[in-house]
């Protein structure tokens, strides 16, 4: 499978395909997509203050994410 073309470089780009994406917006309702941008919105904005040099897809993994996300596992 060829996910080139299908998934976006980084959580803003992410953002704006699923609140571009109308038919899961529609299906999900509007409410709940408007939710999770909200939270995501927050979450980008606190890894750009934290990685500002670290934006784009390069595949390592940054400190702020293993702040963030380590304790989730």
């Amino acid at each position: 499978i060829n996910t080139d073309r299908r998934c976006p470089a980084n959580l803003a780009d992410a953002m704006d395909a699923l609140e571009a994406d109308e038919e899961l917006v529609g299906a999900v309702g509007h409410d709940l997509v408007a939710n999770q941008l909200g939270i995501k919105a927050e979450e980008w904005r606190s890894y750009t203050e934290a990685e500002p040099d670290r934006l784009g897809p390069d595949g390592d993994v940054t400190d702020w994410e293993r702040a963030t996300y380590l304790p989730f596992l």
